[in-house]
Formats: C-alpha cells, sequence, structure tokens
C-alpha cells in the first residue's frame, strides 16, 4: 500500500467512476484501475463492488475511506509543516505562566495570536510556583 494508491481511491470516490478519477489524476483508466487493484490486493480487501454501471464502496470500503481520508489530511500537514520548517517559520510557541490568574488577560492575547498565525501551536505551561515566607 502506498500513497498513491490512497490518493486513487480519494479521487474514485470523489468523483463517482474510474475513468473521472483518471481524467482528474491525468492518468489513464487502466492506471487507476491498477492502483484500486493493487491496493485490494495488499488489504486482503474489496473496496469496490464493481458490478453496477458506477463503482460502489463496499463495507469495508467505507471503513478503509475514512482511515484514507485521515492519512491524506496527515500528509497533507506533514507537508505544511515541512515547508514552515524550510522557511525558517516557527510552528509552536511555548508560553510558560506561573499564575493562573495571569490566563485571563492571557486569552485574548492568543485569540488574536490564533487569528494572526492559524498555523502557530500554542502551548501553555503553568509553573505554580511555592511560595517559601507565607
Amino acid at each position: 500500500m502506498n500513497l498513491q494508491q490512497l490518493e486513487t481511491l480519494l479521487t474514485v470516490v470523489n468523483t463517482g467512476s474510474f475513468s473521472a478519477a483518471a481524467r482528474k489524476l491525468g492518468k489513464a483508466q487502466s492506471a487507476v484501475s491498477t492502483a484500486i487493484s493493487d491496493l485490494e490486493i495488499d488489504l486482503d480487501l474489496l473496496l469496490f463492488d464493481r458490478s453496477g454501471r458506477y463503482p460502489v464502496l463496499t463495507e469495508a470500503g467505507v471503513r478503509i475511506l475514512q482511515q484514507a481520508k485521515l492519512v491524506h489530511m496527515q500528509c497533507n500537514q506533514l507537508k505544511e509543516l515541512a515547508v514552515d520548517l524550510a522557511a525558517g517559520t516557527e510552528t509552536c510557541l511555548r508560553l510558560a505562566v506561573d499564575d493562573e490568574g495571569q490566563l485571563p488577560w492571557l486569552a485574548p492575547i492568543l485569540a488574536e495570536l490564533a487569528e494572526r498565525f492559524p498555523k502557530l501551536e500554542v502551548q501553555i505551561v503553568l509553573k505554580l510556583q511555592k511560595c517559601t515566607y507565607c
């Protein structure tokens, strides 16, 4: 199983047919059919019922599709992260807060950060200081 096969699966489902998927992917229909057949062999599952005019996902195909969508999304996120890292873009901001009382005034700042930098991951570390003079 490879990412190209999963991409082909998603495209077949999104377009509704092997021929439409082939057009969208810029491939021959036979290449799309082969990719799906190879994926079915690799998984030892029948993903499509091909008895009608259009391929219909089997029950197993529906389950595999759910995971394929997640893998596709994670691959896209990985590509975006790689682009950001290559460009020197900071992707994570870690804030250390030593008092819970600071959180209310921090909330609007974090909201603005999220709006301006939607890809930025913000981590808040709460460090409660022990009072030795109390």
